[in-house]
């Protein structure tokens, strides 16, 4: 058996050890398995580590007290609900863990690494309402999630996107905030917003088309590029949807998420 701080095999047994961890329950109560185990003893004289306890592959990992296979029981249950539900469902399948336990497995699920896509879809969710928010990032093509960043400044998403050069195309809302994140990282990437956002832009501006008819003119929305379609304040968003080619169009959001500016955008659909 190897030393694991020399790396040199030694078969000197110091003494035997009994270890009695839970394994996976049976019939919804909690099962014990007593494992005795060897204390090696390392004849390099240059060692730092004098004994050390063998570890049975497959079943006992170092410092634990639980099996491999009811460790990765308990990392499902608490990759779905976290660490307070997960403490709640636990005893009801025989595993004892607490809220600790179930926050500190799930801290040590080691994260995979994923491909940086070459659609990328981003937007902002509240931590708490009002006072803290987060931008999340995710493949669009997929739906996974890539990444989770501090806050939604533009600073902050700018850094990332300039570690992710394979990003062609940027799904995200009416943000003018994201948008000049984007420009500034990755100022070759198509900027495009989802369904979702456009349909909710189309239905405020619906909605409110007639308050906002006295007090906006076509004129003043100087950001729009040439050739834009400019979203009629009659109401009749249907007549207009008929009216614009259904490969790409282009909008002028009446009310940007992060900002007071005015910002125009590409929607694709399929």
């Amino acid at each position: 058996m190897a030393c694991p701080s020399c790396g040199a095999p030694t078969s000197s047994v110091h003494a035997f050890h009994e270890r009695l961890p839970a394994d996976v329950p049976v019939d919804g109560r909690r099962v014990l398995v007593r494992v005795r185990v060897r204390r090696m003893r390392c004849r390099t004289g240059t060692c730092n580590r004098q004994t050390f306890r063998e570890q049975v592959r497959g079943l006992l990992e170092r410092y634990q007290r639980r099996t491999v296979r009811l460790t990765k029981q308990l990392r499902a249950i608490v990759a779905e609900l976290a660490g307070r539900a997960s403490a709640r469902l636990a005893p009801a399948v025989g595993i004892t863990a607490g809220k600790d336990t179930a926050t500190g497995t799930l801290l040590a699920i080691t994260l995979p690494d994923r491909p940086t896509p070459r659609v990328l879809g981003i937007d902002d969710f509240a931590l708490r309402r009002s006072h803290e928010y987060a931008t999340v990032l995710i493949d669009a093509a997929t739906g996974h999630r890539i990444d989770v960043l501090p806050g939604r400044r533009a600073p902050v998403v700018a850094d990332w996107l300039r570690e992710q050069p394979g990003v062609e195309v940027v799904c995200r809302d009416g943000s003018a905030t994201y948008a000049q994140a984007i420009r500034n990282a990755l100022p070759s990437a198509v900027q495009v917003t989802d369904p979702w956002h456009l349909w909710h832009g189309l239905a405020e501006v619906s909605t409110h088309s007639t308050c906002w008819a006295g007090a906006t003119e076509c004129a003043t929305l100087k950001w729009a590029p040439p050739g834009a379609f400019l979203m009629p304040r009659d109401g009749s968003v249907i007549d207009f949807l008929k009216t614009t080619t259904p490969v790409v169009r282009r909008f002028v959001t009446a009310k940007p998420t992060h900002s007071e500016d005015i910002e125009t955008s590409t929607v694709v659909t399929p």
